[in-house]
């Protein structure tokens, strides 16, 4: 089993530092009350690997917040054409009572048939329809660790980008077994197909050109992809049919 009970993720940096440098003085965090850490403790999973106080916010390194930040502005995008979807950013997920990951952004239907995940106080409980991540290189290690716990545990589409010079892309797609590679199609673009009308051209993405990627998305979102994902969300039949998992081709 994969336990990730870790104060610093791939994406935290490493931090949770007691005190922090302001100016000539030094600011310690204050300590909450004693009810709101019992509640903390009450509603989390396999309470004794948690430590008795809440963990200060982990930091980031500025090229790969500045990266992150930016990867979630596009889903973020999608998400105003797709009511019914949460995204959230580095919150924990619960896989099961051991396995506790904290991924730097995650995508899950929050309503009909497609739903995998329940949202809780501090996190989701189960595996999200989309996972994205951001490492760099020499972190590549925690990637694969966290691809296997993914793939284990049937997240959809799992993406992560390699931030470097030239920014790498690994989209995986579980195919009800395991996790395919997914390619650009002729076009040189990804789509989407936890979320049909996410639309990512790989060629701006290595270029930062978060206009044309936005762009894209506005495009995808017309497709008939996205309008039947919809009807899974909120038609009350759940159109399409029930004997598919997926019941549209991505895009």
């Amino acid at each position: 089993m994969y336990a990730f009970f870790r104060s610093t993720d791939s994406h935290l940096g490493e931090s949770n530092a007691s005190c922090f440098h302001s100016g000539h003085r030094m600011l310690r965090p204050c300590r909450p009350p004693n009810r709101l850490v019992e509640q903390y403790l009450a509603t989390s999973v396999n309470k004794s690997q948690y430590r008795k106080e809440p963990k200060a916010m982990p930091e980031l390194a500025t090229s790969k917040s500045a990266l992150l930040t930016d990867l979630a502005m596009c889903v973020s995008h999608y998400r105003l054409f797709t009511p019914g979807i949460y995204v959230c950013m580095h919150v924990p997920v619960v896989l099961d009572e051991d396995t506790r990951i904290v991924p730097g952004l995650i995508a899950m239907v929050n309503h009909g048939r497609l739903k995998q995940c329940e949202a809780a106080a501090f996190g989701f409980k189960g595996p999200p329809n989309f996972v994205l991540d951001v490492f760099r290189s020499h972190e590549m290690a925690e990637y694969e660790s966290r691809k296997t716990a993914f793939e284990q545990f049937g997240v959809i589409e799992y993406v992560a980008i390699e931030s470097t010079d030239c920014v790498k892309l690994y989209w995986n797609r579980h195919d009800g077994s395991s996790f395919t590679e997914v390619m650009p199609d002729d076009n040189g673009v990804i789509k989407s197909k936890a979320l049909p009308g996410l639309w990512i051209p790989v060629e701006a993405l290595h270029a930062g050109d978060w206009w044309s990627i936005l762009s894209a998305i506005e495009q995808g979102v017309t497709r008939l992809g996205h309008h039947e994902f919809q009807e899974t969300l909120w038609h009350k039949n759940g159109r399409p049919r029930d004997d598919e998992v997926i019941p549209f081709d991505a895009g």
